[in-house]
């Protein structure tokens, strides 16, 4: 498999390297690196947990209204969609994890939970055009919008930002085995089934020519409900071919 993907790749930028203006157009896609992610946060507690895994790898995305203002920046319209089911849970296990820290020592495991849903985004983007009409182009962009996320099953509560409110019972218990039969004697399950619109926000880095290219994003959008908060975090690692409107 990964010949026949490094011979398509090849052969691809072989016949359309040139690097070329960003175009409306529908992208389909192979995208066997990036997954789906939901987190939870509890902000008065620091409570949170972390389900995610590898998707369908088929990606399908829309891009609407591009259009230059000066130079090299411009913006674009990215329309987007992905059905999700979830069963694998990671555990931050550092004493010393922070929100948006990095992780130094976690471990994923199966602890028997599952959630699905869905994930429709609209997301706007500033973007700048390096090397334009060169033999290498990239666009680098940040957009924020809307989008509208179901989210429905459960998740184990595995750890805390706030080290005084962390369950200390069931952080031992994912720290020392391998095997969670007996998870839920240690750990605090949390079910949600909610849907809601929501804001949303992503970094976009492409590398493309006429209608091959590579997109490296992640979009991101969040739910408040009861003082807590539902991130879902689509990281996209795409091989596509764009069909151009025009």
């Amino acid at each position: 498999m990964k010949q026949l993907l490094i011979l398509f790749i090849l052969l691809s930028f072989s016949l359309n390297v040139w690097g070329s203006e960003l175009k409306s157009g529908i992208r389909v896609g192979y995208d066997n690196f990036g997954g789906m992610q939901v987190q939870f946060y509890e902000s008065s507690t620091g409570k949170t947990a972390e389900i995610n895994d590898w998707n369908n790898p088929l990606h399908l995305s829309l891009i609407a209204a591009p259009n230059y203002l000066y130079e090299g920046f411009g913006w674009f319209i990215k329309i987007g969609f992905n059905e999700f089911k979830l069963n694998t849970q990671r555990f931050i296990l550092d004493e010393s994890s922070s929100v948006g820290g990095n992780v130094v020592m976690n471990k994923r495991g199966d602890l028997g939970t599952k959630m699905n849903g869905k994930f429709l985004y609209l997301v706007p983007s500033l973007y700048y055009h390096f090397f334009k009409n060169s033999y290498i182009s990239f666009l680098f962009g940040l957009g924020f919008g809307i989008s509208y996320i179901e989210i429905d099953g459960e998740i184990y509560i595995t750890d805390s930002f706030k080290p005084e409110n962390r369950d200390t019972d069931c952080y031992d218990y994912l720290k020392s085995n391998d095997s969670y039969d007996q998870v839920s004697s240690y750990c605090d399950l949390k079910y949600v089934n909610t849907k809601s619109q929501a804001g949303a926000w992503s970094p976009t880095l492409l590398i493309k020519g006429e209608n091959i290219g590579f997109e490296f994003a992640a979009v991101n959008g969040g739910l408040e409900e009861n003082g807590s908060t539902w991130w879902v975090n689509d990281a996209q690692m795409v091989l596509f071919y764009q069909f151009n409107f025009e």
